[in-house]
């Protein structure tokens, strides 16, 4: 099987691609990107992006045009009409990277689509979502609330929130950002590594602080308020509401030293 990965740069030409994938026999296509749109949300295909391992990947030219603010990294228009011309070999990107970033940019949902929430996968989201900005796509233009890539994302929140958090910062997506953030209150801010903080980068990571902080002086505020005195009545005199508001206090004094910002999450479970 001839591996295009192999080829010289200076030799992948369009019009050579077609006979080099002659050679793959069967050329594999991926399940999601094929020729075939009816029924999907995707225009008419009239470009194939070919991954460093050799999968074929249907798109069309005006999309990855009009999300581009780099002529998807100058590689577009082609100048050629003659469809088998109109090949892309794309040497650095694997094809479940080219998967990841193709549906950012159609907002699809997978057909084979899983539940899992690995920290591998979580890892390769991350890394085809990082090759949106190569190929001119700001992240932030592609990745919202109502796509299935952005939810994907987020799922992984309650298992990986930290994770999640740094993913939404090293791309600028505020709105993941968010959503994630509450997933982090009951992680102590200590594991946050220098690599985690590098990822997200200063704004965000300030944002984390911030948020763990306001919650905890919030709840502090909240917890020393005292039990205001009422009207006594049969089964609770003023000498009943004095020994609860000195029970409270004596309580809170041991409780402050122990707050912590996701406190409030396991209260109201």
């Amino acid at each position: 099987m001839l591996m295009l990965q192999n080829i010289p740069q200076n030799r992948l030409r369009a019009h050579a691609l077609p006979n080099m994938l002659q050679d793959l026999n069967p050329a594999p296509v991926s399940p999601d990107f094929g020729p075939d749109v009816e029924g999907s949300r995707r225009p008419p295909t009239n470009i194939i992006l070919i991954s460093k391992d050799s999968v074929l990947f249907h798109a069309d030219e005006y999309s990855l045009l009009q999300f581009s603010n780099n002529c998807f990294k100058g590689l577009l228009p082609l100048p050629s009409r003659d469809r088998d011309k109109r090949m892309i070999f794309l040497r650095d990107l694997h094809s479940s990277e080219l998967d990841v970033l193709l549906q950012a940019i159609y907002g699809i949902t997978p057909k084979s689509s899983t539940d899992g929430n690995g920290i591998v996968e979580l890892r390769l989201l991350s890394r085809g979502i990082g090759w949106l900005p190569v190929f001119g796509i700001p992240p932030k233009s592609v990745v919202l609330p109502y796509t299935y890539i952005f939810a994907r994302i987020l799922s992984f929140a309650p298992v990986h929130p930290l994770e999640t958090y740094a993913i939404a910062g090293r791309y600028d997506i505020h709105d993941l950002a968010v959503a994630a953030s509450s997933h982090t209150l009951p992680v102590e801010l200590s594991n946050v590594g220098e690599e985690l903080a590098t990822c997200m980068g200063a704004r965000y990571l300030s944002r984390l602080f911030s948020l763990h902080l306001n919650r905890k002086a919030t709840l502090l505020s909240l917890l020393s308020k005292e039990p205001e005195y009422h009207d006594q009545t049969e089964n609770c005199r003023f000498t009943d509401q004095r020994e609860a508001k000195s029970r409270w206090n004596t309580a809170m004094a041991s409780l402050v030293w122990d707050v912590r910002p996701g406190w409030s999450a396991f209260l109201s479970s």
